[in-house]
């Protein structure tokens, strides 16, 4: 669950993939999903036609839900994304929740929208950051059947990475957030959003969507 200030709970998840075997968990968070009640998936990875390809794709939970596939690219300053985030915005406000976002691993893109949407709520830079390394922590450094901590050397680089990214991507539509510690993050990012094609009221009618 994403849990930070300023999105109400139990209404945003994210994961790896349901749908996808390659690494083992799709059982696991289809599962999880049903239990949860999740109505609408967010598919950043696969379009319909390659998603129903997945092996026993037709048994799971979430072919019978609600599904937006809205594929992105891995470069977050191509159109392509940036017209694909629009797409998983709009979805957000004119669909029931509770939503799962998810990718293939579900760190990379589900994490940066997923961070873009705290950033939005208000949600303070630490905590964003935080939520982000969960997912690392959660995907790596396991042994075995076991979960190891991961070194503090490794969250760090992966924190100095995640943020020299997030500037160079709100940079190349005119947003500077380089002062990412001082900057309003709320405010960069729904000039982010308008910058590639939002609008204020679309942003208001999401907002309210997200609120506690």
């Amino acid at each position: 669950m994403i849990s930070v200030s300023g999105i109400r709970d139990s209404l945003l998840y994210r994961a790896s993939s349901p749908i996808d075997p390659s690494i083992g968990r799709n059982l696991y968070v289809d599962s999880l999903a049903r239990k949860l009640g999740i109505q609408a998936f967010i598919n950043m990875t696969d379009d319909r036609k390659e998603a129903r390809m997945y092996e026993d794709f037709t048994d799971t939970y979430y072919s019978t839900r609600n599904v937006v596939y809205a594929s992105l690219p891995t470069n977050y300053t191509m159109p392509e994304f940036k017209s694909h985030l629009l797409n998983i915005l709009r979805y957000l406000y004119t669909n029931d929740g509770p939503f799962l976002l998810h990718c293939k691993e579900g760190k990379d893109r589900t994490g940066f929208v997923s961070a873009v949407l705290e950033a939005l709520m208000g949600a303070p830079l630490e905590e964003i950051i935080a939520d982000y390394l969960k997912t690392f922590t959660n995907y790596y450094n396991v042994e075995g059947s076991k979960h190891v901590p991961p070194r503090k050397e490794q969250l760090e680089r992966v924190r100095k990475n995640f943020v020299a990214y997030w500037i160079s991507v709100y940079a190349e539509v005119g947003v500077d957030i380089s002062d990412i510690e001082n900057v309003d993050l709320a405010e960069a990012t729904a000039n982010y959003f308008v910058n590639i094609g939002f609008d204020e009221y679309e942003i208001g009618l999401l907002k309210t969507r997200l609120a506690p």
